[in-house]
């Protein structure tokens, strides 16, 4: 896996986030009214 443009232009890798999905729509989005963060809705049904 390659180091991504972040270390390449300061040779410190960036720091690994891990993103918490949630399944409930409502709850989401007032996550994301409250802490100003956009929402990602994936309609991808299997």
């Amino acid at each position: 896996m390659g180091a991504g443009p972040w270390a390449l232009h300061t040779h410190v890798a960036a720091p690994a986030t891990t993103i918490a999905w949630r399944t409930e729509l409502a709850q989401a989005l007032a996550e994301s009214k409250r802490s100003g963060k956009p929402v990602l809705v994936d309609f991808n049904v299997v």
